[in-house]
């Protein structure tokens, strides 16, 4: 191809009215964080985003994989928010006192997951926490993507 072929194939890309697609965040929140319930251990592994979590499996060297023994889903779920607000001269501005202001934030198009992993050896646990990963599928077909996500600490 000439430089003035390139340059004109160049040149028309440039003008095109198509932006360039953005690149999508797989986990726009994501927490993963232990849970204390009676006697048992349960890692939470919670995800806010486009896709909902389809698995979540935590792998601990030595041990055999343990896979979440529970996965919910919410589609377009709402936040509940609280702010404060200190009333001056010039205006509203934020301040540690005030009035607050509670509210709710709906959030269309997000999906709010929630995983837990019961970790059934806690010994075993927190002598390789360090080394231990969670492998968490979100999306189903071919949307699907998988995220590899560090172990929390122990208890």
């Amino acid at each position: 191809m000439s430089c003035r072929a390139l340059a004109a194939v160049l040149l028309l890309a440039a003008c095109s009215d198509t932006p360039p697609p953005e690149p999508e965040r797989a986990f726009p929140e994501m927490t993963v964080r232990f849970v204390l319930r009676r006697d048992d251990q349960v890692i939470e592994v919670a995800s806010l985003g486009p896709r909902g979590i389809a698995a979540a499996v935590l792998h601990v060297p030595g041990q055999a994989d343990i896979p979440a023994t529970s996965i919910e889903s919410m589609a377009d779920p709402s936040r509940r928010f609280s702010t404060t607000a200190m009333l001056s001269s010039d205006g509203v501005t934020s301040g540690p006192e005030g009035a607050a202001a509670n509210g709710e934030e709906s959030l269309p198009g997000q999906i709010a997951s929630l995983a837990l992993i019961r970790v059934t050896q806690p010994a075993d646990y927190a002598a390789a926490w360090q080394q231990a990963r969670i492998d968490v599928t979100l999306g189903r077909g071919s949307d699907r993507i998988t995220e590899t996500l560090a172990a929390p600490n122990p208890p």
